[in-house]
């Protein structure tokens, strides 16, 4: 199951509370896809875009364990901190 580039747009938009560019986010996405973390599917359109393909975005095996590994380091740096602000 993948989600749409405009989709992960919004909802990093509705978190960060701030707007992000369409060239930052798709140029975020191609990184991320080159380093094995997500993977793309071309999605056909009908008339209503145009004829433009929509790119379909899934996080990968590796994708998946590069976040939870990154959420285990986030926690482990701030742990404690809040006692100390």
């Amino acid at each position: 199951e993948g989600v749409l580039g405009s989709l992960i747009g919004r909802e990093i938009e509705a978190r960060a509370r701030r707007r992000v560019s369409r060239g930052a986010l798709y140029a975020t996405l191609d990184r991320l896809k080159q380093k094995g973390f997500l993977s793309w599917t071309i999605e056909p359109t009908g008339p209503d875009r145009g004829g433009h393909p929509r790119r379909v975005f899934a996080i990968t095996r590796t994708g998946r364990a590069a976040v939870r590994e990154y959420g285990r380091a986030v926690r482990s740096l701030s742990a404690g901190i809040e006692d100390r602000l």
